[in-house]
């Protein structure tokens, strides 16, 4: 046998024994949901994963009890207006190293202007936004009160379907009736969680993803 076959011959010797073994352990796998949209089964007993249910439970048990303590808004608003980076330590929310800052904050503000899915509240001697309508996207529930951990959860899959059932839970449960009982000169009491620009200037305003809103007397 010639050098060039014989390199052929272990060449493909080679590229059969990688095909064999990506069939036997494939590098990930994909996995279909129900059809409720939910994890299925592994087969070993193991009950398929509720993100809602978890939500829920984590809304109802969690989250609730802790808006009452949230930062309160003039407080925040006050330690930004000294300074940014000194508020993003004292009351920021984060993960980790080069994760999103949070601020989880509540308090009063007058609507003074409502343009698209935004309300733009006077609170404070400053001005913030409140997200009045759907959609919510990326992890600012899920994230903005520091409450929740990955580490709580089986795995990165299930803490990212929990963040899209909180969101969905904000759109239903908060939001459904925001944009109907807002007007210019309304006073709102609220509580929600805003994720932290890099600068607050040139009139940029936090802008906060409501988890409880109410009429001020």
């Amino acid at each position: 046998m010639s050098y060039l076959s014989s390199k052929f011959v272990r060449w493909g010797g080679s590229v059969a024994l990688l095909a064999i073994l990506w069939l036997v352990l494939p590098p990930f796998r994909i996995v279909s949901l129900d059809e409720n949209g939910k994890l299925p089964s592994n087969g070993k007993g193991d009950a398929a994963f509720d993100a809602g249910e978890f939500a829920d439970r984590f809304w109802e048990e969690t989250l609730v009890s802790s808006m009452d303590s949230a930062t309160p808004l003039s407080d925040l608003l006050e330690a930004i207006d000294a300074d940014l980076a000194s508020a993003k330590r004292s009351y920021g929310e984060q993960k980790g190293e080069g994760a999103p800052v949070y601020f989880y904050a509540g308090g009063e503000g007058t609507v003074v202007e409502i343009k698209g899915r935004r309300a733009t509240l006077q609170a404070h001697g400053a001005r913030v936004n409140l997200l009045i309508a759907p959609p919510v996207f990326g992890n600012t529930v899920r994230d903005g009160t520091g409450l929740l951990s990955v580490n709580e959860l089986p795995g990165l899959e299930e803490f990212n379907a929990v963040s899209a059932a909180l969101n969905k839970k904000v759109e239903l449960e908060v939001m459904s009736v925001l944009k109907d009982s807002l007007s210019q000169g309304v006073k709102v009491r609220f509580v929600g969680c805003s994720k932290v620009p890099e600068a607050l200037s040139d009139g940029a305003n936090l802008e906060f993803t409501p988890l409880r809103v109410e009429i001020a007397e």
